[in-house]
């Protein structure tokens, strides 16, 4: 017995230690297996931690550890995490590693993952991170091609977080806190799979309507999954969005393209209290201390196939009958909810859907609240029959809802009622359609954390008819704000009821005072006191689907430090755009009249395009407000004075509405009487180099300068004008990097020279000259760090002509001859710069071909070695497989026609500088 003891002892130990030892063996096969199918074809950067492997977490088989795995965008997504995951955890087969094969993966953990997926307008998304390389790589699923398998049966996320923000649909979607486990065997044809989860809060923003605010959800979900089928039949299942308890039975097939299903939904014994829930405002406010009671019925279904050109038949039926709810701190009660909903389609088309609210009523207090709707043909010729009914004392809410911070008062009388169909109001046969009603908002007075110096509307008025709604009278403040609208509204029923529908009109805005960094909130004002420029801003889009004309009249408008006095003119917007027809206004101590467009249609690109003019704009307020200024002309910065222009100026705009100086597109003419400049270094230095104190702080008089810029170059046509004492002609030519190229013909005073025997004038040569001596000054380098060369003029020419005319005999004929060498040593390169360029372009052109097909060859070989290896597989992994090997062809077929054009581009690019180049010469 006691040998007995001794070899299990041994044997025990041997064990521990494999047990111990064998991670390291295999650890790095596992690991490169990982790497490589991490960073398989993805346009990202892929980044993880620490890996560990033990056999003592999930003994017999391997659990392999990561940490601090990232996933985040490069190009127009640098910066956004698509997926952090802190930790994750792996059972691996331990056996099937150690007989060479593949890695087979059984349990996957996820440990507080971060997922964030967003989609931007233009339809690019930051999850499409996969690129084709040389050996296109396989869709994930696709087993056939891996060294790595899935034969899950536990899969399990603990808290996670997840985002789905998509700028085409204008939707969001959050989960907090999600957690959820799921277990199954799907190594089998059919499978039980029970599914567990909780999420603390979801969110879900459509379209600016919020359906769901941190909504509570507990899931209780039992399906039989049928993979040769692909269908999924629900048995017990419970789910819970906060209180309101909700079931689902039936089943969803996927055995082609098209989905197939029988569901039906309900939340039985449900009650008017969990029903609530639903509603953010009464669930966010000591929702466990509300009182309520009232019946209520929910139930509905989808049945039939839902394809590309069909849906299926669905119901949705909600009903509530004589409730009430009251919050026990408070007076008054909601009482009489009744609500009768239906909504319903026998499947097919959506245009074959009905809505009908036959019922919609609720006393708050002693506010009476009526609506109903009978909607059909929603998506042809929306047919509408219905009215809203309201009268609501403000005030009295206070006693029927918690408004915590919130003081508001006024009443609002409201009624509407509709009756026809779209199709007559489009055809402009108002008779056909009843449209009638009012509101009338008076005394309204509200103060929040949101609004903290107040907001009130004394009086608005409001006026439907099928034609128009036509506001009479709309007067407002907003702290120190005031705003008055008058006009109407066209079109509103269409753009209500269908899409892609314009909502037409025009309305006069008035107002003697608008702070807009105030009305944007704090961290709008706070940006804008610090920006450096003031006028920056994000982007503002401007609807694609607005037709109006705005007819301004404002006193005074504050942004930043940026006042703007007195607007008045026209503003139409249509179609993405912004016209502007004689707005006029006064600022930075001057006036401005604009004529032209702001343009966001393409709202990654917004363009402007205006005629400008300018009368008396202080030259230290426009540099203090303008980076444009800073940038092309630094001087500003050292100068006093007023400026005045008239100019035209087409360009881009970045992201904070500031020009893209490489596309502006502009010219003018600009004019100052004076100008006064300070401890300027250019003039510093201009002083020293012509020997007179008069230059170092002078004024400018007379400026009258026509100006052109194009191509990212600035170019000052000649000038003249009188620099302190001296007479001076400017032209120059300066980039947008801050590079000049300029010429300054001076004319100085003889009497302004502090000395006349040094710098540029040879000694003695003084005493021939006249009482001016004209300089050519040239300037390089910038504005900020200029470098000035200086050279004797005209004016002492004509005393030390005689003694250079004989050289300049001499030196002109060696120009001569060497001006005609040059020129044909320059006509001989230029040809040799050609045929070379054309050699280069067709050897480019050869190669990119000769590797486009080398590409499409290799794809096709590995689609065909895919297709194989799924032969004998199962009906969805054979699926898989085609997909995947059709997916290699596109994407190679893709590539390769890229490559081949972006080769033709270059090729053509090459000769066309080429040729530039030449001419040159």
């Amino acid at each position: 017995m006691k040998k007995f003891f001794k070899v299990f002892a041994i044997v025990l130990v041997v064990l521990f230690a494999v047990i111990a030892v064998l991670p390291f063996i295999f650890k790095g096969k596992i690991v490169e297996t990982i790497k490589a199918e991490v960073n398989k074809s993805v346009h990202a950067e892929v980044d993880f931690g620490n890996i560990d492997l033990s056999l003592f977490k999930s003994f017999p088989d391997f659990c392999i550890t990561m940490q601090n795995l990232s996933v985040s965008g490069l190009d127009e997504f640098q910066g956004d995490t698509l997926l952090y995951l802190p930790n994750m955890e792996l059972d691996i087969d331990l056996f099937k590693v150690m007989q060479g094969s593949q890695i087979s993966v059984k349990r996957i953990q996820l440990d507080d993952p971060v997922v964030f997926v967003k989609v931007l307008k233009d339809g690019a998304a930051n999850y499409d991170i996969a690129v084709a390389g040389d050996e296109p790589a396989v869709e994930e699923l696709d087993t056939t091609s891996s060294d790595m398998e899935f034969s899950l049966k536990h899969f399990q996320i603990n808290h996670g977080i997840v985002v789905y923000d998509d700028y085409t649909m204008d939707m969001l979607f959050a989960m907090n806190d999600f957690s959820m486990g799921l277990q199954g065997d799907f190594t089998e044809n059919t499978t039980d799979l029970k599914l567990n989860g909780t999420i603390a809060a979801v969110d879900f923003v459509y379209e600016g309507l919020s359906y769901l605010t941190q909504t509570n959800v507990v899931m209780d979900i039992n399906m039989f999954l049928d993979l040769e089928q692909f269908k999924f039949t629900f048995k017990e299942n419970s789910i819970s969005l906060n209180s309101f308890p909700l079931t689902l039975d039936g089943w969803l097939a996927m055995p082609s393209e098209d989905i197939d299903m029988d569901l039906k939904f309900a939340s039985p014994g449900s009650e008017f209290k969990p029903l609530l829930s639903l509603v953010p405002a009464v669930y966010m406010n000591d929702f466990s201390d509300l009182q309520a009671f009232g019946n209520v019925a929910f139930n509905g279904s989808a049945k039939g196939l839902y394809s590309e050109t069909e849906i299926p038949g669905f119901d949705f039926n909600l009903k509530v009958d004589k409730a009430f709810f009251k919050y026990p701190d408070l007076p008054r009660s909601a009482e009489n909810v009744n609500i009768d909903v239906k909504i319903n389609n026998p499947g097919g088309d959506l245009d074959n859907t009905t809505i009908d609210i036959s019922k919609f009523h609720v006393d708050l207090g002693q506010n009476p609240f009526d609506m109903n709707l009978l909607l059909k043909t929603p998506m042809s010729d929306p047919a509408i029959n219905g009215q809203i009914d309201a009268r609501i004392d403000f005030a009295s809410l206070r006693d029927v809802i918690p408004l915590d911070d919130t003081d508001i008062k006024g009443v609002v009388d409201f009624s509407l009622k509709l009756m026809g169909q779209m199709s007559a109001i489009e055809n402009e046969e108002y008779h056909k359609f009843a449209a009638n009603g009012k509101m009338k908002l008076q005394d309204f007075e509200m103060t929040s954390p949101d609004i903290p110096d107040g907001m009130s509307i004394s009086q608005a008025n409001m006026n439907f008819s099928p034609q128009e709604i036509n506001l009479t009278n709309f007067d407002a403040t907003i702290g120190e704000n005031d705003l008055s609208l008058q006009g109407h509204i066209e079109n509103y029923l269409p753009y209500a009821f269908k899409d892609n529908e314009v909502l037409k009109g025009s309305l006069s805005i008035a107002s003697t005072f608008l702070d807009i960094s105030s009305l944007m909130g704090e961290e709008a004002e706070e940006a804008a006191a610090t920006a450096e420029d003031t006028a920056a801003l994000s982007v503002i889009e401007i609807p694609k689907n607005l037709d109006l004309t705005l007819t301004a009249s404002l006193g005074r408008i504050v942004y930043g430090t940026m006042n703007i006095d007195q607007l008045e003119g026209v503003i139409k917007l249509k179609n993405g755009k912004a016209d502007m027809e004689k707005v006029t206004m006064q600022m930075l101590g001057g006036s401005m009249l604009l004529n032209g467009y702001y343009d966001s249609y393409d709202v990654s690109k917004p363009e402007i395009d205006f005629g400008i003019n300018i009368t008396d704009f202080d030259i230290p307020e426009t540099y203090a407000s303008f980076v444009t200024v800073k940038k092309l002309a630094p001087i500003a910065k050292y100068s006093q004075g007023k400026v005045s222009a008239k100019l035209t100026i087409n360009s881009l705009l970045d992201q904070s509405m500031m020009p893209l100086l490489a596309s502006v597109n502009s010219q003018g003419r600009f004019t100052s009487n004076n100008i006064a400049i300070s401890n300027a270094k250019f003039f510093t230095q201009l002083s020293e180099k012509l020997m007179t104190n008069s230059l170092k702080n002078p004024k400018l008089k007379n400026v009258d300068v026509q100006y052109v810029m194009q191509d990212g170059t600035l170019e000052l046509k000649p000038f003249t004008t009188k620099v302190g004492s001296s007479k001076a002609v400017i032209s120059s030519k300066q980039k947008i990097d801050g590079g000049l190229d300029a010429t300054i013909a001076m004319s100085v005073p003889k009497s302004s020279m502090t000395s006349l025997t040094d710098g540029v004038l040879p000694k003695g040569i003084d005493k021939f000259l006249g009482d001016e001596i004209n300089f050519d000054v040239l300037v390089k380098g910038t504005l900020s760090d200029p470098k000035l060369a200086v050279k004797l003029g005209d004016t002492g020419g004509s005393v030390i002509e005689g003694a250079k005319e004989q050289v300049k005999e001499v030196v002109t004929a060696k120009i001569d001859e060497q001006k005609d060498k040059l020129k044909n040593e320059a006509k001989e390169k230029a040809a040799k710069l050609i045929a070379d360029a054309e050699k280069k372009a067709e050897k480019i052109k050869a190669e990119a071909r000769k590797t486009a097909e080398k590409i499409k060859k290799e794809a096709e070989n590995q689609a065909l070695k895919v297709e194989k290896a799924a032969e004998k597989k199962s009906i969805i992994e054979k699926r898989l497989a085609k997909k995947a090997a059709d997916k290699l062809r596109s994407e190679a077929k893709d590539k390769a026609d890229r490559l081949v054009q972006e080769a033709d581009e270059k090729a053509d690019k090459v000769l066309e500088d080429a040729k530039k180049q030449a001419e040159k010469l």
